[in-house]
């Protein structure tokens, strides 16, 4: 047991129409894979839309960018469904904020088998309030994630609940280098692999995405807005009832109810 894991039993998930739902249904690990088959675990990240669309943290996908912004190696996530199906299933392109800790990234289609229809992923809610000083905040993340590779791959999952109180609200950023975008400073314990993981409020819904966590499992951790997703372009989409493709943000698939809020 990591420290700062929560009794499981006391937290839930719901889904975008207010049903309960498995956490790992929505929540997922990020994985690089860098070549000549090796794999490595890269942060967490969660769906926004029933098509694909996710969140997660600017700095998960440091490490697949090189020095002017190409993409190394390629990008997949494993989504979990329930009677312990999964689905590995690329990534056909993320946008990072310029300077927010926070990216939005789209996963490939899924079609069933049979029928050729497309397969949707359960949806988090999104809040834009504010959480208060004191309030009880939570996050659903991957840290402890191993990935063994000999004759085969054999990566093992650690999903956890972490749970804290916000503590400190920095409008304006905590300082200048490290921490310049706005973010709040939790007692949730961040561990390396939970970096892109959603923040739930009192609502149950997301206020927030893990960014930054400190060694020696402090009490101390610093969640960036769920607000700075918004305005994130990403090239390529074709809207419903569109033939030609756009630059599309968060804000936009809102409007249409395609993000719940």
């Amino acid at each position: 047991m990591l420290k700062g894991e929560a009794d499981q039993s006391l937290f839930t998930v719901k889904a975008s129409n207010g049903d309960d739902v498995d956490p790992k249904e929505a929540i997922f690990p990020i994985l690089k894979h860098e070549g000549n088959g090796l794999i490595k675990f890269l942060g967490t990240g969660f769906f926004v839309t029933r098509l694909g669309f996710f969140v997660s943290a600017k700095h998960v996908f440091e490490d697949v960018l090189d020095s002017e912004g190409n993409v190394q190696g390629s990008l997949s996530i494993i989504q979990f469904s329930d009677n312990f199906k999964f689905y590995h299933r690329p990534v056909s392109g993320f946008v990072v904020h310029g300077d927010a800790d926070v990216a939005v990234g789209v996963c490939a289609p899924m079609s069933h088998k049979v029928t050729g229809e497309p397969l949707f992923n359960k949806v988090l809610s999104l809040s834009m309030s504010i959480p208060t000083i004191g309030e009880n905040v939570w996050t659903y993340a991957y840290p402890g994630t191993t990935v063994k590779q000999t004759e085969n791959t054999e990566i093992k999952y650690n999903a956890k609940f972490y749970a804290g109180l916000v503590e400190e609200y920095h409008q304006n950023g905590r300082d200048s280098v490290f921490l310049p975008y706005p973010c709040f400073r939790t007692s949730i314990v961040l561990h390396c692999g939970s970096s892109g993981g959603p923040v739930f409020g009192e609502n149950k819904k997301v206020i927030g995405i893990n960014s930054t966590g400190f060694e020696g499992d402090a009490d101390i951790s610093y969640i960036s807005r769920i607000q700075d997703t918004l305005y994130i372009g990403i090239n390529n989409v074709v809207m419903p009832e569109e033939t030609e493709p756009s630059v599309i943000t968060l804000r936009d698939l809102i409007k249409i109810n395609h993000v719940a809020i």
